[in-house]
C-alpha cells in the first residue's frame, strides 16, 4: 500500500521553479503550513508574486520527470493545476 505525502512548495513568481518547503500527511497540516508559508513569502520575505501550493506525492515514487498525482496552486487562490480535490474533501462538500 503506497501512503500519500503533501509537498508543500512556493516559487517567486509564475516563471521560476518551484522550491520545496514542507511535508504533511494530511490536507489539512498542508493547507495550514501553505498559507502560513505566503505569510512569510509575502510579509517577511516582501515577494511580490509570491506562489504557493500543494502537491500530492505516492511514498516510493521518484517525481524527475513524473507528475504528481495531484497538484494545486493554493495561495493567492485556490487552483487545480491537474487531477481533482482528496477524497476527504469531496465528501465534506457532499453533506
Amino acid at each position: 500500500m503506497n501512503h500519500s505525502i503533501y509537498l508543500v512548495w512556493s516559487k517567486n513568481n509564475s516563471r521560476s521553479q518551484e522550491v520545496a518547503a514542507g511535508f504533511a500527511y494530511s490536507w489539512s497540516h498542508a493547507e495550514a503550513m501553505a498559507e502560513g508559508l505566503y505569510a512569510v513569502r509575502k510579509r517577511i520575505d516582501k515577494q511580490v508574486d509570491a506562489i504557493v501550493g500543494i502537491s500530492l506525492l505516492e511514498c516510493g515514487d521518484l517525481y524527475t520527470t513524473k507528475q504528481p498525482k495531484q497538484k494545486w496552486q493554493v495561495f493567492p487562490i485556490l487552483t487545480v493545476l491537474n487531477s481533482e480535490i482528496p477524497d476527504k474533501q469531496k465528501k465534506k462538500k457532499k453533506k
